[in-house]
């Protein structure tokens, strides 16, 4: 980028203008931008927008600038855009707009000036990746929300609002706060695994969060476990018997979920769910996924030749559009550490027991459990959850989930009465604690007794 271009730019906007609509701790941005020198002949539009109402005005304007300096319609080009209205949703409005429509092979860096709302929104297209990594990093800017969209060419970013159906949240026991801090976890990542104690809800919450980035499309999840026996042959792509004699090259269950996600659209994600994903060997299933997963990876420029390739047929990567959920009970005595490898590539998120919350009690009281079974539930798994932790054996990772008193259709039809809660505590409680004091059966007992007394 050629250093006059920058200066002509902001002279053209008014370098005064440029500066009071910045806040003091964005002053560094024009020197950053400025030194960004991956990008010859690129220019730079910085804008100060108002609200989101004359969008379409701003884009032609962002078009018109570009135009202004030279640049052709595939030239790339940044754009710095200053959002200096009141209102959160127009801010929100504004970066949906820019994912959808910035002109040409623009890449937009969003900043909104409200004091009670710092947030930056980095998006990015045909910017070459170490330019957007030195500018993330030079900005070093104290923000609630940073948000890097490492796309393919051509590609539209995912829509970063949390607007969803309320019937997610009908009939179960989530934390809508948590909900949508997962998904905004999994837009930034792309690979999450959820952790936690068994009865925490892993299963139910990957399934709900599936359910709305998926938009219920039955092709585009799909839910594996792992295990012992489980392989890179089952995973990606292996040799396999025919019926007439013989073998023959068979995709397995990823590779077949990446060939149709590479079907949909870009901005349409698909989920893929791995079950008990600490139970199977990581590493000799994932193979060279455990580098083409990672999120800025995920196009033709990294694709690899897989072993057992057939005839005709491209290198492989994972499409941008794949989403990956593991599960991992965090109670498991026979399962070893995770990979570090994977650890590098998965963010975590640890799901807690709901006891004691407002909303296991109003989930509990809106399925018909009586009040004061309520309050009994409550406190005595907190006591009991409790006692796990401060087990110089166990800990937090082992205490009790909520999803043993989640009941079914048939529990309600029976009735949620002391009866249900005794089967709970004897069927399904009980042979856990003895599982966990194996050593000693006689707290086992004790500890299920004061359940029941």
């Amino acid at each position: 980028m050629r250093e006059g271009q920058l200066a002509s730019l902001i002279r053209d906007v008014g370098e005064e203008t440029v500066s009071q609509s910045l806040p003091t701790k964005y002053s560094r941005i024009k020197p950053i931008l400025a030194s960004i020198t991956d990008l010859p002949e690129n220019g730079i539009d910085v804008k100060r927008v108002g609200k989101s109402g004359d969008a379409g005005t701003r884009l032609d304007a962002v078009g018109s600038n570009k135009a202004k300096q030279g640049l052709g319609e595939d030239d790339p080009y940044l754009a710095a855009i200053v959002y200096t209205g009141d209102e959160e949703g127009d801010f929100a409005n504004l970066c949906r707009i820019l994912q959808r429509e910035l002109p040409g092979t623009g890449s937009a860096i969003v900043f909104d000036k409200r004091a009670d709302y710092a947030a930056t929104r980095i998006f990015a297209r045909d910017l070459e990746q170490g330019a957007l990594d030195r500018l993330v990093s030079s900005l070093d800017l104290d923000v609630n929300v940073i948000e890097r969209l490492n796309q393919t060419p051509g590609e539209i970013a995912l829509d970063p609002s949390n607007d969803f159906p309320e019937e997610v949240f009908e009939g179960a026991a989530l934390d809508r706060a948590e909900f949508e801090q997962l998904l905004d976890l999994l837009r930034r990542k792309k690979n999450v695994i959820l952790q936690g104690p068994p009865g925490v809800g892993k299963t139910f919450m990957a399934k709900r969060l599936a359910q709305v980035l998926s938009d219920g499309h039955p092709d585009r999840s799909r839910v594996v476990q792992f295990h012992q026996s489980f392989s890179y042959e089952d995973f990606v792509r292996g040799w396999r018997p025919k019926e007439s004699g013989g073998f023959e090259v068979e995709d397995g269950v990823f590779h077949r979920f990446c060939t149709i996600a590479g079907r949909f659209p870009k901005d349409q994600p698909c989920v893929f769910i791995i079950d008990e994903i600490n139970r199977g060997n990581v590493a000799g299933i994932f193979g060279e996924l455990l580098v083409l997963m990672e999120r800025d990876k995920r196009d033709e420029r990294y694709a690899v030749e897989l072993p057992n390739r057939k005839d005709g047929e491209g290198r492989f990567f994972v499409p941008p559009n794949v989403f990956m959920l593991g599960l991992m009970n965090t109670a498991d005595r026979s399962l070893a550490l995770v990979d570090y490898a994977l650890r590098r590539r998965f963010a975590f998120h640890a799901l807690q027991p709901l006891y004691g919350t407002e909303i296991f009690r109003e989930f509990l009281a809106e399925q018909g459990v009586p009040g004061d079974l309520v309050e009994r539930i409550n406190e005595r798994m907190m006591m009991l959850n409790q006692l796990i932790v401060d087990d110089g054996n166990l800990g937090a990772g082992f205490r009790v989930g909520h999803s043993f008193f989640c009941p079914s259709q048939a529990d309600k039809e029976r009735g949620l009465d002391e009866a249900w809660y005794t089967g709970v505590v004897e069927t399904e409680i009980a042979p856990l604690l003895a599982e966990y004091w194996f050593d000693d059966p006689g707290r086992a007992r004790n500890l299920a007794a004061e359940l029941l007394g």
